[in-house]
């Protein structure tokens, strides 16, 4: 059994290998300080982010790129809090008129797909981009992605997002979590096999959006507005979906607070691979899911096997650390390492438990709960 379990970590470091060699050979863009301008729309769903809007705006409203090429649409997705009250306050300090737009959405339309279709309709740019509203970004963040959206004709582009300013040990461990979903993402796409971006972080073309139906076919899955519009362009346009490697487009955000959330935010986004149209990606999800209950069974080998279990954790243990690694050090996030061990330690029962748990309906997401 234990040579099972070393057969299986050996496929799987040979998969890691090719999302580290993806993540390598996806070169890093470098944004010429000229270009010729287009028009960009940011749509940006907020529920209950009363927080967080006003700083984000005034990231918006302090990027490099002309504010005569660029609208700002923030949709309320019928917050709860103060969020339209912040955001009337930005209006009051910054200049803001003919460059933001709030669309107040109210029942019975709710939910995020919602919010993004309303803005997206609405929008007036050749180029969508789409953000959170608990999210900051630099001041070159529009002009990057726009140049590089001119540069390769993309159709969609997926653009890193990083966990920002963590305080707990929980926290530490998630900004470790997060990149490696961020490295998959980036390389899965590099061979052709995309299977996950974040919705945080993603531009497309508005007319592009528009010919595959948006939304179409997974407006009854709560998440999803990423992941599916990118498998849809990706199926007509194979050579148009990029992953924007550069600093300057990177998104971040503040990791959750607590278990309960962060267990409520995975679960949501696990959920969505029983409906995934490709094949990729349910099989990745299969594979990850009972490798991880296989490593999980190995334990109980040490005591029969000891060095052949010991050279499989050895094995999973660096091919995970030298993929991390590459993509922490993008992310400026190489303080952090240090927690890639505990995370590794429990890794697999948390990959497991929420592995089974995406197979129950119901959750709750910004004090809203969802089927």
């Amino acid at each position: 059994m234990a040579y099972i379990v070393l057969g299986f970590t050996i496929l799987y470091a040979i998969c890691v290998w090719l999302l580290y060699r993806g993540w390598q050979q996806t070169p890093c863009f470098v944004s010429p300080k000229d270009f010729p301008l287009i028009s960009a729309s940011v749509v940006i769903p907020v529920r209950n982010e009363a927080k967080n809007i006003y700083l984000l705006l005034t990231d918006l409203f302090l990027q490099t790129y002309p504010k005569s090429h660029v609208e700002v649409i923030v949709v309320n997705d019928n917050s709860e809090d103060n969020t339209l009250e912040q955001i009337k306050n930005f209006q009051d300090t910054y200049p803001t008129t003919g460059w933001l737009r709030i669309i107040d959405m109210q029942a019975p339309l709710i939910g995020k797909k919602k919010a993004l279709y309303q803005g997206i309709q609405v929008a007036q740019g050749v180029l969508i981009l789409t953000t959170d509203g608990d999210t900051r970004i630099g001041q070159n963040w529009l002009s990057t992605i726009v140049n590089f959206y001119q540069q390769k004709q993309a159709k969609f582009i997926s653009s890193p997002v990083a966990l920002d300013f963590p305080q707990s040990f929980f926290e530490k461990m998630q900004v470790m979590e997060f990149a490696s979903l961020v490295g998959t993402g980036a390389g899965t796409l590099h061979w052709g096999r995309p299977t996950m971006c974040n919705g945080a972080n993603i531009a497309f073309e508005k007319a592009v959006f528009e010919e595959v139906g948006g939304y179409e076919g997974n407006w009854h899955i709560a998440s999803g507005d990423d992941e599916f519009l990118m498998q849809k362009i990706f199926r007509q346009y194979p050579k148009q979906v990029f992953f924007l490697k550069n600093k300057e487009a990177i998104v971040r955000t503040a990791p959750l607070p607590s278990w309960k959330v962060f267990f409520h935010q995975r679960k949501r986004w696990a959920g969505k691979w029983k409906v995934h149209h490709s094949m990729t990606v349910k099989a990745v999800a299969l594979f990850v899911f009972f490798y991880h209950l296989l490593n999980i069974f190995s334990f109980f080998l040490l005591i029969t096997d000891y060095v052949v279990i010991l050279i499989h954790i050895l094995l999973k243990f660096s091919i995970e650390f030298i993929f991390l690694r590459q993509v922490h050090s993008f992310l400026n996030k190489n303080k952090y390492s240090l927690y890639f061990l505990p995370l590794f330690v429990i890794y697999s029962f948390y990959a497991v438990y929420i592995g089974i748990m995406a197979n129950f309906k119901g959750y709750e997401w910004k004090n809203r709960k969802l089927a």
